[in-house]
């Protein structure tokens, strides 16, 4: 059964089967190919491929007021623009 020691960072007792299939995965991961996110082709890639909702929520500035003890407040948010004021 694997361990943790609360004050040594590392596990102990790994089950060496469990060692095999981590490190067959590890190697599939490390055969797939990495976008360059220093360009714009591979941010597009990137967020396209780690985005929950792609193209479904655009986020727009809005302010928000508050009232505060002398004047109100003026809060700026980012919310979904396909959302009303109300």
């Amino acid at each position: 059964m694997t361990t943790f020691h609360s004050l040594d960072l590392l596990v102990g007792d790994i089950d060496p089967a469990v060692l095999a299939v981590q490190r067959q995965v590890n190697a599939m991961i490390a055969q797939t190919p990495h976008v360059d996110v220093h360009t714009p082709e591979g941010l597009a890639m990137f967020r396209a491929s780690t985005a929950h909702n792609p193209g479904v929520t655009v986020l727009e500035p809005r302010d928000l007021e508050i009232d505060g003890p002398a004047a109100a407040i003026v809060r700026r948010i980012a919310a979904d623009a396909r959302q009303s004021d109300a």
